[in-house]
């Protein structure tokens, strides 16, 4: 333990820390140690956490020693300075700064982390942070930086191009929801080791450009989130990324609403299991070449595409299905999408294709003639808002699984005729406003609709047309079919 009646100042006054605040009289957390792991030499091992710093430094306020503690009460109004001073060399200052959601500015030129291994959730929280001095910052033996800056909301520049981290394998959160971040300098960053990169830049919503060149890939396997809601983010060039490992894919590049376009040619996805809500609302993509996609391994394709909303072509006649089991919206909000080429995909394993094209409202045809619905049980709002739809070849569908329909051929306005004679409904409980508004239509084959377990069906045929010639053998489903409201 330190003893601060011997200790040297002039001795040790090179390695420390200065922090500062401006704030009214209060108490503020102006150290959070207790994530930081024991030296493996002390013998305090029935201590909390935090020993290494509270047994190594001297804090003043301005310029008066106080006791060491996790919060201080401050009585000056105005700028506080808390210098820490250190007398041996740390080894983890991860969590040190965690949640000091006062602190305004802190200089760490002078501190020596030449033997710090871990640095993950250092100033996770400074969230009014706007300066920081890391000049002379020696990091050579880090391994871990995870969430290092992450909710540093405050912070505007940050400069990193002198961090060495060859030694680093986790940098997942390094800057998540540093919302502010209006420049940032990692173009240096030596990332050969990483392994995770997932939210990386995670609602880093202020960047318009990221240096990336540099960054090597290789043996990462999470990318989930990295660039989600970076959505000023005008151009992204990834064209130096190595893929090969990366297994998790959901949400990399989900409200990227700036971009406009994507080159994705040199990425290798034939390990990833993972691509839900990969490109979920990229507004502004008006082309998207997958061509050189590998999605052998893909189980969830849920809502990879939804809110695409500029894309007007998107061929995925390349694209292998065999394993995936999610398709849930996948399509939604493609309202721009005029061709769709789905010809090759398999979809024996889907369970959910609940919203999967609605609102693509551009869309004049659709050929589904390859799928196999064998094992869906939600087919709600599949088809939704397909205004523009003129064509719908359902003869293959099996829909013995089926127990929701509700919103399935919702406001379809310019279908003029379904056959569903091969529909089997029998486990279906939810048909509401399945047919709500199908305006145009003037023949609708339900030859084999049954309502066992049907126990919803409210304005399944509202604003239809009475024209309509409606072929139906069941009892029971007539009746409901003689409650429609017609236009």
């Amino acid at each position: 333990m330190l003893d601060e009646n011997n200790f040297n100042e002039t001795e040790y006054s090179q390695n420390y820390i200065i922090c500062n605040y401006d704030l009214k009289p209060s108490l503020i957390q102006i150290l959070n140690c207790y994530e930081l792991n024991l030296q493996k030499d002390n013998n305090l091992k029935g201590e909390k956490n935090g020993v290494e710093i509270k047994n190594n430094c001297i804090i003043y306020l301005n310029n008066e020693k106080i006791n060491f503690g996790y919060k201080c009460y401050i009585k000056i109004e105005g700028k506080n300075e808390i210098k820490i001073i250190f007398k041996n060399f740390i080894t983890n200052t991860n969590y040190l700064f965690y949640d000091c959601s006062s602190m305004k500015s802190i200089d760490l030129s002078n501190f020596k982390a030449q033997n710090v291994t871990n640095m993950s959730y250092m100033f996770y929280n400074c969230c009014s942070l706007k300066e920081i001095n890391l000049s002379n910052f020696k990091i050579d033996k880090v391994i871990n930086m995870s969430s290092m800056f992450e909710k540093c909301s405050s912070l505007k520049n940050l400069n990193l191009s002198n961090f060495n981290i060859n030694s680093v394998t986790d940098i997942n959160h390094m800057f998540n929801n540093c919302s502010s971040l209006i420049n940032l300098v990692i173009c240096d960053f030596d990332t050969r080791n990483i392994t995770n990169m997932s939210y990386l830049f995670n609602n880093c919503c202020s960047l318009t450009s990221l240096d990336l060149s540099n960054f090597k890939t290789n043996n990462v396997i999470d990318m989930s989130y990295m660039f989600n809601n970076c959505c000023s983010l005008k151009t992204l060039n990834l064209f130096n990324f190595d893929t090969c490992n990366v297994i998790d894919m959901s949400y990399m590049f989900s409200i990227c609403s700036s971009l406009t376009n994507l080159n994705l040619s040199n990425f290798n996805t034939s390990n990833v299991i993972n691509m839900s809500h990969m490109f979920y609302n990229c507004c502004s993509l008006t082309t998207l070449n997958l061509s050189t996609f590998n999605t052998n391994k893909v189980t969830n394709m849920s809502k990879m595409f939804n809110k695409c909303s500029s894309l007007t072509h998107l061929d995925l006649s390349n694209f292998y299905t065999n394993n995936l089991n999610d398709m849930n919206n996948m399509f939604n909000n493609c309202d721009s999408l005029i061709k769709l080429n789905l010809s090759n995909f398999n979809t024996s394993k889907i369970k959910d294709m609940s919203h999967m094209f609605e609102k693509n409202s551009s869309l004049i045809n659709l050929d589904l003639s390859n799928f196999n619905t064998s094992n869906v049980s939600n087919m709600e709002n599949m088809f939704s808002e397909c205004c523009s739809l003129e064509k719908l070849d359902l003869s293959k569908f099996d829909t013995s699984k089926v127990d929701h329909m509700s919103y399935m051929f919702n406001n379809c306005c310019s279908l003029s005729n379904l056959d569903l004679s091969n529909f089997k409904t029998n486990n279906v409980s939810d048909m509401n406003y399945m047919f709500y508004n199908c305006c145009s239509l003037i023949y609708l084959d339900l030859s084999n609709f049954t309502c066992e377990k049907l126990n919803q069906w409210t304005e399944i045929f509202t604003k239809f047309p009475s024209e309509c010639d409606i072929m139906c053998q069941d009892i029971k489903f007539r009746e409901i079919i003689n409650t429609r409201k017609n236009i």
